[in-house]
């Protein structure tokens, strides 16, 4: 199927995942298309459809990931962190 990676700036880019991927393999499909290392990557945040995508839980992402379809815009953004809640 085919995704849409969007920045905040507007910014678009293609790339292309299995009917059946997994999580692993949207981490790959994000990483190339930002052009992040897989650590940065898992540092954003991401959604689909109003719905979180925490990559870093994989249970969350599992119970979305059927918001992921073919032609779909998957938002991605960077986390904020608070001095209060960040170690």
């Amino acid at each position: 199927m085919q995704i849409f990676f969007i920045a905040l700036n507007g910014r678009a880019v293609v790339k292309w995942l299995s009917d059946t991927f997994t999580l692993e393999d949207f981490i790959n499909a994000a990483s190339e298309a930002i052009g992040t290392s897989r650590e940065e990557t898992m540092r954003l945040r991401f959604a689909v459809h109003g719905k979180p995508l925490f990559l870093d839980r994989p249970e969350v992402f599992n119970r979305y990931k059927e918001y992921i379809t073919n032609e779909c815009n998957i938002f991605h953004m960077p986390r904020l962190h608070c001095s209060l809640c960040d170690p």
